[in-house]
């Protein structure tokens, strides 16, 4: 698994596979990649940075990665430490954070897109959304 060091320019979110709280009974729960093989907004970020399905499969936040691959997820974490537990962990950023917000909010879809939209540009990062979303959300 190569995973790259400097955070995304580009990510693109594909709406029939995107797990949020708008699409929680149909896609199922917003993790970085439910059992139903979607994925929160940020699930998309960490396979754009090269994190393999199995790496990320049912792993809730970026922060939690670290125990599966001691590797930091560019622009959403940062630090690999060792918990209180003795697992490794790594630091999430404000980025991270605020998008997990956004992404589990109770906006409706369109304002949902543009807050993610408007929060990755403010970190360098633009974001296009693909698809349709399944039927009735």
């Amino acid at each position: 698994m190569r995973i790259r060091k400097t955070p995304l320019k580009e990510l693109t979110i594909d709406r029939s596979k995107w797990a949020n709280n708008s699409t929680k009974e149909a896609l199922g729960n917003s993790e970085l990649l439910n059992e139903e093989g979607n994925m929160c907004c940020l699930g998309f970020y960490a396979k754009a940075c090269g994190f393999t399905d199995a790496s990320i499969q049912g792993v809730a936040v970026p922060s939690r990665l670290s125990r599966n691959t001691k590797e930091t997820v560019p622009g959403l974490t940062n630090s690999v430490y060792t918990d209180s537990d003795g697992f490794s962990r790594a630091r999430a950023t404000d980025l991270s954070d605020e998008a997990i917000s956004i992404n589990d909010s109770t906006y409706d879809t369109n304002s949902r897109e543009r807050a993610l939209k408007a929060l990755f540009k403010a970190h360098g990062t633009k974001v296009k959304f693909v698809g349709r979303y399944p039927k009735g959300i």
